[in-house]
């Protein structure tokens, strides 16, 4: 679509040719003073708008190479008609229930243009109309207050920088009490209205005229401040701590925040609470209870007496027999600590085993007797799971019977889980609100047996569950670190552990050119010259090894190949090589531009960011985009078998994949991963991340970048802090 020149454009509505309620959006023709032909209009608008509606438009002109010139609107006014023949095609539009073309006919004979300054000055005289009963007249009057109520949202809503989108949640939350609601609390719109963040409330505050020092901007600061730790990683901070964050977020003083978490202590919204007497540790409230009921709900697990199998070594040789392989000592360590425990924790590096062992417990355990559910937090990492185990293995959100109509699951301590073992994979990745309600729905006498990789990086959402419980010193713990799994031929097996150790990896020689091995680090400074070599592994000399390694499907939009940056800004982080890789794989072609669905094309590889529960679609999922309605306004995306679609206001939930981050690729496994690694990442950089980052690979690894970013971040194992107080509940609980 091309553009031609900015405008502003007023006129009134002739026609409606489509309205999205949901997202607002709007395609009308418009009649203009000095123009025979009317003209259409396109854009978003936040309230329904109706054929004879005056508009006063601002935006630019545009050519579509289907629809032909457009004006695409980016604000608007509704001015009130003010001429006979415009006010009655407005009231007889069905703006007003029971008010058709012929009472608004009589009304417009009787006051002619000046109808609409009698029902906003002189409403008793809608009397004088013949028929105009009383009912119908305080109909007019209330539809006609909503009017002026929306056109002056509509006004304060735009003038603050809020979108379309934003405002149509806004007016669906708060209906005519929109405004009246954001000038009494700008920071609620923080809580209800996913999307504006405390920033854009803020702002909306001191425009308004709120007043700084205010006790509400200062509650908001907590709040906002206790938030951002969370997605830190972090279950609670320090009061200290707390009090020097929101300092830098608002210039609000430091007594009155010290009130502000006092205030919110009475609400019971956050909570004071520490391990010792002079600790000061504010969580927000949920992350308390989450913290203190997995540490309570995991001491009563280690106080069931553990079961029993009878003569357990029979048993696992038995199983040996079977599957036509020989155990090592700590695998057989860990099937007989599962089988005769309640709750076991079992860990490891890739390539040791994990999966072989929770197949033979699973065959174990349903000889003797038990139901087993296997489980993983992700969708990726189940399927997985029951690719290896030959097993069902489900989300745990399936797991719990999640309802996406009502938020909740329907497995709690009311309704526990119906099995006799539940084994959980990949539980590095459980965050610690997630472990809380999965804990709530373990049956009485159910054995649980954790498997991760406790060198993983920890969850994306707070909490360090798997690390916490390993370290607390009561969960009986089997730890594998004999390598299994391509030991003799696999580099990237062997250099995970060689990293997680602290040792340099061990790499081919590549002067030949070729990519004969499955690990490779290309040492290269110049970040120009990376995002090419980038591109071209990407789009030729991978595609290629991956033929060769019978891959002969390959499809350069699924999951095959994978880029993996530490951080999301520069040229090369995951930011600009989306764009760039996008542009390379999937280039705009004659087709128009859709600038409605924020850059996502036909066929582009995305990942959703953030739960959305009634579409069943969760954090780091990852599909593509199959089909783009441009009528209704909407997106489908196909997530394996299933396709959900995405209304404009909700694309914000998507973001292109052809590069993501390491935290956003765990509990994935790709068939070939690229990582850039250079100094400008040091702030990212450590052995957890490097070592997570090169355990997504399968079957070939290509890390390009700086020998000193490799050193530093194998060298720097200092785990980055979590306020957390997990183990230290667990211990105090279990003394």
């Amino acid at each position: 679509m091309a553009v031609v020149a900015a405008a502003a454009v007023q006129g009134r509505i002739e026609r409606i040719v489509f309205y999205n309620e949901q997202s607002g959006y709007l395609v009308a023709r418009l009649a203009t003073p000095g123009r025979r032909a009317t003209i259409c209009v396109v854009g978003n608008v936040l309230q329904a708008v109706r054929e004879g509606d005056e508009l006063q438009l601002q935006g630019e002109w545009a050519s579509h190479p289907k629809y032909g010139d457009q004006f695409k609107f980016t604000a608007y006014h509704v001015t009130l008609p003010t001429d006979a023949d415009g006010i009655e095609r407005y009231l007889g539009s069905g703006l007003i229930k029971g008010i058709g073309k012929g009472i608004a006919r009589r009304i417009v004979e009787k006051f002619g243009a000046e109808t609409l300054a009698i029902i906003e000055n002189e409403p008793d005289r809608l009397k004088e109309v013949k028929g105009l009963t009383k009912k119908r007249i305080g109909a007019i009057l209330e539809k006609w207050g909503e009017q002026r109520e929306l056109r002056e949202a509509l006004i304060f809503f735009q003038g603050h920088g809020i979108t379309a989108g934003q405002a149509t949640k806004i007016f669906k939350r708060f209906g005519r009490e929109a405004i009246a609601e954001t000038r009494r609390n700008p920071y609620q719109l923080v809580e209800e209205i996913w999307g504006i963040g405390f920033k854009t409330a803020d702002g909306i505050a001191m425009k308004i005229g709120f007043d700084p020092q205010s006790p509400l901007r200062a509650e908001a600061a907590v709040l906002y401040a206790l938030e951002e730790g969370a997605a830190e990683g972090h279950v609670y901070l320090p009061l200290d701590e707390l009090i020097e964050r929101c300092a830098r977020i608002v210039p609000v003083e430091e007594v009155s925040l010290a009130a502000a978490v006092e205030s919110l202590i009475l609400q019971r919204r956050v909570v004071k609470s520490g391990i010792s007497l002079n600790e000061q540790s504010i969580y927000v409230a949920p992350l308390f209870y989450a913290e203190k009921g997995v540490a309570e709900i995991i001491v009563k697990l280690l106080q069931v007496p553990p079961g029993r199998l009878e003569n357990p070594e029979a048993a696992v040789r038995g199983e040996e027999e079977r599957l036509g392989l020989s155990f090592s000592d700590e695998q057989r360590d860990a099937i007989v600590s599962a089988v005769e425990g309640r709750l076991v924790i079992i860990t490891g590096g890739p390539g040791t085993g994990k999966t072989t062992i929770v197949r033979a417990l699973a065959d174990l355990l349903e000889e003797g007797g038990d139901s087993v559910a296997l489980a993983a937090p992700t969708g990726k990492a189940a399927k997985r799971l029951a690719a290896a185990t030959g097993r069902t293995a489900i989300t745990i959100h399936r797991l719990l019977e999640f309802n996406p109509v009502t938020g909740e699951f329907a497995r709690d301590a009311d309704n526990p889980l119906e099995c006799h073992t539940l084994i959980l994979d990949e539980c590095s990745m459980i965050d610690l609100a997630l472990m809380y309600t999965l804990l709530k729905a373990v049956p009485a006498g159910c054995r649980l047996v954790l498997v991760g990789d406790k060198d993983q990086l920890p969850s994306i959402r707070a909490g360090n569950f798997l690390a916490d419980a390993i370290a607390c010193g009561r969960i009986p713990t089997v730890e594998l670190k004999r390598i299994y799994r391509q030991s003799e031929k696999s580099y990237i097996t062997l250099n995970a552990h060689r990293i997680r150790e602290g040792s340099y990896p061990i790499t081919p020689d590549s002067s030949s050119g070729k990519i004969v091995s499955d690990f490779y680090f290309v040492a290269e400074e110049n970040e120009e010259k990376i995002l090419a070599t980038i591109l071209k592994l990407y789009i030729e000399r991978i595609p290629r090894r991956l033929y060769e390694l019978g891959l002969s499907e390959y499809d350069p939009f699924s999951e095959s190949i994978q880029v993996i940056s530490p951080m999301y800004r520069g040229l090369l982080g995951v930011d600009n090589l989306n764009a760039t890789l996008q542009s390379s794989l999937n280039p705009p072609g004659p087709s128009p531009m859709h600038g409605w669905t924020k850059n996502l094309r036909m066929g582009d590889k995305v990942i959703q960011l953030r739960n959305n529960y009634k579409k069943e679609v969760f954090n780091g999922e990852m599909g593509r985009v199959s089909a783009i309605d441009e009528d209704d306004k909407k997106v489908a995306v196909g997530f394996d078998e299933r396709r959900v679609w995405y209304e404009m206001a909700e694309i914000d939930e998507l973001a292109l994949a052809y590069a993501l981050t390491v935290h956003k690729s765990q509990g994935s496994e790709f068939e070939a991963v690229i990582m850039p690694l250079l100094m400008a990442h040091y702030i990212m950089l450590d052995r957890n991340l490097l070592y997570t980052a090169v355990s997504r690979a399968k079957k070939l690894l290509i890390v390009i970048g700086s020998e000193k970013a490799l050193r530093y971040g194998i060298h720097n194992n200092k785990p980055r802090l979590r306020y957390t107080h997990l183990m230290d509940r667990i211990v105090k609980a279990s003394s």
